[in-house]
């Protein structure tokens, strides 16, 4: 299958300051791929040098088989054939929502771009929006409507900034889950950016985390949680506990916890992952001889979940450990209980 996409060796800088790293990416007629990683790490450039924005040093960049950049050369935006969406709404103010999404409908005679109008906004769940202004609209409501304009040409490929990040949580869930829908419904090919593991998690068919304008992990959402490469993509999911430690006859010993540490030598110093829905709290069973035993240092109630903050020796100093559990049992404050790991969530990485 011909990819829609493809980035082949792209480099970048801002003057003196290198940002992309000989990037390659493929994007399939239908996927929709996640760019994830913090602040300043390359993803925002990478997605504005495939819409046009900015220029490639090195590289090249194709879309449905033309080549739209390469150094030197760069086809303008509006001749990419691409949809934009980013996370202000960026909605024409002087122009109503019938306006708005009539904004890229070239070349359609009135009564074509009128029924691709109406279809595009039922597809978004906004046609009753049609005759409102931008300012008359809440952050949701906007946001649809740019997704409508965007989707109106019906563009080869979708590109999406940060499309979520200003709408208050619930919102972002429910419009995170519309618009995959929508993607997937329309099989259009899109590349997203975002800087939240949990959306890239919810939306993605791939994910390509980035870090330091390098691709660190490209792969379906579930191989990239399960199998980190390092300590960066093993924390950069979820909310975790780190510590260090020595490997000693294949584990690491954590307090009163051992770790596998396979593959790795006797004697490798190592950062021990540990995420928090790992860490198994139960009561103290009978006595207190168990040897895998930690005091409660704080307990909070999150819903259908209980985060619970332990305390153990570690390599003589104290160690706080966090664990976020279904467990309906409310530890109290100073009282003992029983740890136990699961090992799908805890990673040792080589120093």
């Amino acid at each position: 299958m011909t990819c829609t996409l493809v980035v082949s060796g792209a480099h970048h800088a801002y003057g003196a300051t290198p940002v992309l790293h000989g990037i390659d990416l493929c994007i399939q007629p239908g996927e929709i791929v996640c760019m994830l990683g913090p602040s300043g790490c390359g993803k925002t450039t990478l997605l504005r040098c495939v819409a046009g924005l900015e220029p490639l040093l090195s590289g090249t960049i194709t879309l449905a088989g033309e080549e739209v950049s390469r150094c030197g050369h760069c086809v303008p935006p509006e001749q990419r054939g691409v949809g934009m969406v980013f996370q202000d709404f960026a909605l024409f103010p002087h122009r109503d929502v019938r306006a708005n999404v009539a904004f890229g409908l070239r070349g359609l005679s009135r009564s074509d771009a009128a029924q691709r109008i109406n279809e595009t906004l039922a597809r978004v769940r906004a046609a009753d929006l049609i005759d409102a202004w931008p300012h008359q609209l809440s952050g949701g409501q906007q946001q649809r409507v740019a997704l409508a304009r965007a989707l109106a040409p019906r563009p080869r490929l979708m590109l999406m900034d940060e499309p979520f990040s200003g709408l208050d949580a619930t919102l972002r869930r429910s419009l995170r889950d519309d618009a995959r829908l929508l993607l997937k419904d329309v099989g259009i090919a899109t590349l997203m950016v975002t800087h939240d593991g949990e959306e890239a998690l919810q939306m993605a068919d791939r994910i390509v985390l980035m870090n330091h304008g390098k691709m660190v992990l490209d792969g379906p959402p579930e191989r990239v949680w399960r199998h980190p490469v390092d300590v960066f993509s093993a924390t950069f999911f979820g909310d975790c506990s780190t510590t260090q430690g020595v490997v000693n006859d294949g584990g690491v010993r954590i307090g009163p916890l051992v770790v596998p540490a396979d593959g790795l030598a006797d004697g490798t110093p190592v950062t021990v992952v540990i995420r928090h829905t790992a860490l198994r709290l139960r009561p103290m069973q009978g006595d207190a001889s168990s040897t895998r035993l930690a005091e409660v240092i704080d307990e909070r109630f999150l819903g259908g979940r209980r985060q619970t903050v332990v305390a153990i020796r570690h390599r003589g100093e104290r160690l706080l450990l966090t664990s976020r559990h279904d467990n309906y049992h409310h530890f109290r404050r100073g009282e003992k209980v029983e740890m136990e790991l699961a090992e799908s969530g805890v990673f040792c990485f080589a120093d």
